[in-house]
């Protein structure tokens, strides 16, 4: 042991409190600033207030000793000692510190693991309570905007069924109609993602053909394709066979798919629908002659909010939700969804692979 020593109670609480031992040994009986003054100055600071104190004592007998310990020290050895003994005594003092020392360790590393615990339980509440709030917000959202909406729409289509001897009027209506739809669209896809997010959305799976499917998502697209002057193939492999899906939500998918190549295909372009096997899978790939994907781009394809023109003066429209929704669908069918550009003025390939059923005989 390296050992400081120090004539007096004073000057040994200087010395102390400048640079504080591993272990005090202290005389009872000092000038100046006895042991058990030395020991209550010790326990009152800080810094010293946990450093293991051996007393040192002429004074024999139990209540000296017990006089020693309720004053605060670690332990109390009467004169005359062997050498043997104080060492003993001095390696179990320090052996007793060091496992107080990590017992005090261990107590506060607990009660700060309690605390941080804590605070993520109240910050998860918080998120919670965010994701509630927000969620009783959309709802709220999709009431209040689809309500005037279905009024707008069925208003529309009504006063067209009457006045079509009047073609302007005609066209003006059918212009509210078909705004009126895609803001609706829009408030769907919201709430869409909404519970994407918070994972709440569910599919109704069933054996489903798929090529019906395809036609009902084809058959909902052709008016605007016609619309365009821009010509929709369809191919269909009769061996498909049916796959387990929920036929609303691949629908939803499909629709985005060909809705979104109408929208970027020039008059007088092109949009291809094939279904066919691969492998085990069932695949439908949607193709256009369209604007094509930069290649920076095709990685983001599938982010939610994210367009390829996000400027504020864009051609198109839309809240660029439409393939992130189409790609948590797929998923959630156990599928994949994959784009394909060879850069602008290309056009674009979407590919849909779902789980199929086993291959046909003989195929």
């Amino acid at each position: 042991y390296a050992v400081a020593t120090a004539p007096d109670g004073l000057t040994a609480l200087a010395t102390i409190r400048a640079t504080p031992p591993d272990l005090v040994l202290s005389d009872v009986m000092m000038p100046g600033l006895d042991g058990f003054a030395l020991l209550k100055e010790l326990r009152s600071g800080p810094d010293t207030r946990a450093l293991p104190v051996i007393l040192l004592s002429a004074r024999a007998g139990e209540e000296s000793r017990v006089e020693g310990i309720e004053a605060g020290a670690d332990d109390y050895l009467v004169k005359p000692f062997s050498g043997r003994e104080l060492l003993a005594r001095v390696r179990s003092t320090l052996e007793l510190a060091r496992m107080r020392r990590e017992v005090t360790a261990a107590s506060e590393q607990a009660a700060g693991a309690a605390r941080q615990l804590e605070a993520e339980r109240q910050a998860r509440a918080e998120v919670e309570r965010a994701s509630q709030l927000k969620d009783e917000f959309l709802a709220t959202l999709s009431h209040e905007l689809r309500t005037p909406l279905s009024a707008i729409l069925g208003w529309s289509q009504m006063l067209v069924n009457g006045h079509t001897h009047d073609p302007q009027l005609t066209r003006g209506l059918q212009t509210i109609e078909r705004n009126a739809r895609a803001q609706k669209r829009i408030v769907e896809d919201l709430l869409d993602m909404s519970r994407i997010l918070g994972g709440k959305l569910g599919i109704e799976a069933r054996s489903v053909d798929l090529g019906a499917v395809v036609h009902a998502a084809v058959d909902t697209t052709r008016p605007a394709a016609v619309a365009r002057g821009i010509e929709l193939a369809v191919t269909l492999d009769p061996l498909a066979g049916p796959v387990h899906a929920d036929p609303d939500r691949l629908q939803q998918v499909l629709w985005n798919l060909l809705s979104n190549a109408v929208k970027f295909t020039p008059r007088g372009g092109q949009v291809t629908v094939t279904l066919g096997r691969a492998g085990d899978d069932l695949e439908v790939r949607v193709a256009d002659t369209g604007q094509g994907i930069e290649p920076a781009f095709l990685a983001h394809v599938f982010d939610r909010f994210r367009q390829a023109d996000g400027s504020m003066t864009r051609a198109h429209g839309g809240l660029g939700l439409g393939l992130a929704i189409a790609r948590q669908l797929v998923e959630l069918h156990g599928g994949r969804i994959e784009a394909h550009s060879e850069g602008p003025g290309r056009g674009s390939l979407f590919v849909v692979t779902l789980p199929g059923p086993a291959a046909p005989p003989g195929a």
